[in-house]
Parts: structure tokens; sequence; C-alpha cells
């Protein structure tokens, strides 16, 4: 359950995210003809990188189209075990998701993931290694995504670095549309390299879970890129990051 400062964040970021314009939405192509019979594979493929009930039923009626019955009664009884194994995520009644800002996640879902994400944290929170805000940023992400510079170890060997002109760290943790914003960022860098680095995971068992995108995601939030690689290799890792397995666990499913 969420804390008291992670409802009352994810309220506020779903306030301003709610004027935002799709800027971090990754462009979709434009409506083509009906896959021919060569585009098969191709339809395998892409329902493999999703656990959305409905987006598998769309990659069904493109298999049938593209004369790949079978196909398209597997995938059919994947989005039926899925529906039946996992909540489906119903928007309240007058509550506001956020904009997915993958494709491969529905509203709802990413607005699910963002939570999981966040846990308890509010905007101005500092962990005791460092990590910074709503999301928890260790210095070295954020000079991945290029809000600071030159980072680097103090004399008691906690990370420091230079802000990118205007920030600073005080307005960096007093403004939770930029840390979303972040969030953002470094979800959409870490979804590609997932998906050019560790392309056979998806689909595969791992911790008990047939994995999904979504907890890939929260593995690499926890390990970082390179933990996260360490993780998928080694069932001797899965066991001796607990923390990392655990944050698969919880989000793995979502999309």
């Amino acid at each position: 359950m969420w804390g008291v400062a992670g409802v009352a964040a994810l309220l506020l970021i779903l306030v301003l995210a709610s004027g935002a314009q799709g800027r971090t939405k990754p462009k979709t192509a434009a409506p083509s003809l009906p896959p021919g019979p060569g585009d098969g594979a191709d339809v395998v493929a892409r329902a493999n990188l999703t656990s959305d009930p409905s987006k598998l039923d769309e990659h069904a009626v493109e298999a049938e189209r593209a004369g790949y019955p079978q196909t398209a009664a597997a995938i059919r009884t994947r989005a039926a075990r899925i529906r039946d194994a996992e909540p489906t995520l119903v928007t309240t009644p007058g509550a506001r998701d956020l904009k997915s800002a993958l494709a491969e996640a529905s509203d709802a879902a990413w607005t699910r993931f963002v939570e999981l994400m966040a846990g308890n944290n509010a905007s101005n929170t500092v962990s005791p290694n460092g990590e910074l805000g709503l999301f928890q940023f260790s210095i070295r992400r954020l000079a991945d995504l290029g809000y600071v510079t030159a980072p680097r170890k103090d004399a008691s060997g906690k990370w420091i670095a230079d802000w990118t002109p205007p920030l600073s760290r005080e307005g960096f943790l007093s403004d939770l549309k930029l840390q979303y914003e972040a969030f953002v960022k470094a979800t959409v860098a870490d979804r590609a390299a997932i998906l050019a680095r560790h392309p056979d995971a998806i689909g595969h068992t791992l911790a008990s879970k047939t994995a999904t995108l979504s907890g890939l995601l929260a593995g690499a939030r926890q390990a970082g890129l390179r933990g996260l690689a360490a993780w998928l290799a080694s069932n001797a890792d899965r066991a001796k990051f607990p923390r990392t397995t655990t944050a698969y666990v919880r989000a793995n499913g979502l999309f």
C-alpha cells in the first residue's frame, strides 16, 4: 500500500500531466494495410512484447489476416490465461490516468507502473545513499539523462555532481513535474536498451513468472541495466538480490 506522501505525489503528477502534450510518447506509424502472408513472424514477435489482453486480441486478428489461424488461436489462448490470472486494470470512475509513455502500456497499466516505481516516497525524499525524489534517482543516472554533469564522489564517498543550469538539487526536489519527466525519459531509454539487449528474455520464465516488459523495466530500475543483465543470466543472482527480484515480480504482467 502507498503511504500518504506517495498518494499525494501521484495525484499531483496526474494534475500536472493532464495538461501536458504527449511529447514523451513514442510516435506510432500510420495505419497500414493488413499484414500479408509473410508477416506472421512479425505478428508473433510483437505479441510476445505485451501482456495486455486487448492488444493480444488485436495481434490475433492480424495473425488471422496473415493466414495463420493456429497462431491466432494460440495468441487468444494466452490472452484468456492472462485475463483469468490477473485482475483487469479498470480505471475507477472519475479517476484520471497518466497518458502512457510506452506503446506497449495502456494508460491504466502505465499509471500503475508509475505508482509501483514511486513507492512511498515524497517528491523531496533523499535516501541515505543520496538518491533523490519520488523515483529515487541516483546522481549517476541523472548524469546519464543530462540533468547533472561531472559526477564524482566527495570526501565522504557520496556521489555529487554539477547541476545543469538553471537546475539545482533543491529545484529538482521541489519540482514534481520535472521528476516525472526524468522518470519518463529514463524508462523510455531502459525500454530501448532491454529490447535491444535482451529480446529473448520476454516470454521466458524468470522467478516463477513469465517475463514481461514491465517486470524487466522494474528490475532495471532497481539494479541498473548492468545489474539486470547479471540477474537475467544467473539463478544465483536472482536469489542473491531479492530486492531486484521483488521489484520484477511486483511489476511483471502490467504490460
